[in-house]
């Protein structure tokens, strides 16, 4: 069954994962709940998610304060977001992610800065002095040489890409998005940090100068002419030689996020040890890490990260059956807190996917998302009511 906040088992708010064990629990004991940045535009917005989340049970916030490479926090090295600059001319000052951590301390709520990685920008309108306008070569860049910040809205929809994203391979952008958490875990007490947009898109990007150097003076070949020369490639490789090409550079790429994702955890020791590190992740191990970049099974079994959130969108219960398998499969069961949507189903087939991942005993759920609960706070205690 489910433990309430503050009960044995769990960490208290503040307490962080080293004093409490957290990756221990296995028995479906955390009952998470992200939080889109839209919702905490308003002092009265926020208090009213906290009041709904500890009349739900709710244990973990995942609290969204870094949407496009901007902040609903207050920070010196990103420009706040635009909706909140608006919000704050309506409402007066606040501070979204001060406001969340107080009210939910108060009620033995964890909250753990849900914080957007590599996905910097969706929309025409960028704040002053975003990543993209201070430095646009750090931009990522796609398999026929363009950076993505040049690329169309319309274009990379059409290639189903959020927006864009940062050079993966580039030092400077790990070194930046790494003093981005650092930055905000010394200045206030969450008690996890989330990474998102931990990977790369699914448009085929990740060839700037530097990532092409550094693989062809490791393998001795460009990796354009995995795509460029693919027929030459194949009458001097053969298919099986060619598949391991493709398949070396895709662990390649996903080193790169791996770099990252080791910065992150040794500076988060550093700074305030005992703050959770999890990330959502796809749910397919083997998919992730080859297809994107994100070789989430190798950080939980290598302890890079605390948790995984996999993102178990599907409609189909058979499908999160099968998902659920594979992942039991891969990683140890308490590490994983699946990742369950309401905003593509009914709440009835949600709570038929909850039951799956409570018979599976997996370290807990995280439902997607607040923002998309038709009845608000009353459906928010009928999901989390599920065992």
């Amino acid at each position: 069954m489910l433990l309430a906040a503050g009960a044995p088992g769990l960490p208290r708010a503040g307490a962080g994962a080293a004093e409490a064990n957290i990756i221990e629990a296995g028995d479906g004991g955390h009952r998470a709940l992200w939080v889109v940045r839209d919702g905490l535009l308003s002092p009265r917005a926020i208090k009213r998610m906290v009041a709904d989340a500890h009349r739900a049970g709710i244990t973990d916030l995942l609290v969204q304060v870094r949407g496009r490479g901007d902040a609903y926090y207050e920070s010196d090295l990103v420009p706040p977001a635009l909706p909140l600059r608006d919000a704050r001319r309506k409402y007066g000052e606040f501070d979204p992610l001060a406001q969340v951590i107080e009210l939910a301390h108060e009620h033995g709520i964890r909250v753990h800065a849900w914080m957007n990685m590599y996905l910097v920008s969706s929309a025409a309108k960028i704040p002053p002095g975003h990543i993209l306008t201070t430095h646009p070569e750090w931009a990522a860049v796609d398999v026929r040489g363009r950076p993505m910040g040049d690329i169309g809205r319309k274009e990379l929809a059409r290639e189903l890409t959020e927006g864009v994203y940062l050079d993966a391979g580039n030092p400077r952008v790990v070194r930046h998005l790494t003093a981005v958490v650092s930055e905000l875990v010394r200045r206030y007490p969450v008690d996890g940090v989330h990474l998102d947009y931990l990977r790369f898109p699914h448009l085929d990007v990740g060839y700037s100068e530097s990532m092409r150097a550094a693989f062809r003076n490791r393998h001795g070949i460009d990796p354009l002419e995995l795509n460029g020369n693919r027929k030459g490639l194949l009458a001097e490789r053969g298919e099986m030689g060619y598949a391991e090409l493709i398949e070396t550079w895709s662990r390649f790429k996903a080193a790169q996020v791996t770099a990252l994702v080791i910065e992150v955890r040794q500076e988060i020791r550093l700074t305030r040890p005992g703050v959770i590190l999890s990330a959502a992740v796809k749910p397919d191990p083997e998919a992730a890490h080859l297809g994107y970049g994100q070789d989430w099974s190798t950080w939980i079994r290598e302890d890079r990260l605390d948790v995984v959130a996999p993102m178990m969108y599907s409609t189909s219960t058979r499908v999160i059956r099968e998902q659920i398998k594979e992942i039991a499969r891969t990683v140890p069961t308490g590490s994983v807190w699946a990742g369950i949507a309401v905003y593509n189903q009914s709440l009835d087939q949600a709570a038929a996917k909850i039951r799956e991942v409570r018979r599976a005993g997996l370290g807990g759920v995280s439902i997607f998302s607040y923002n998309s609960l038709p009845g608000g706070g009353q459906d928010l205690v009928r999901l989390s009511a599920i065992r």
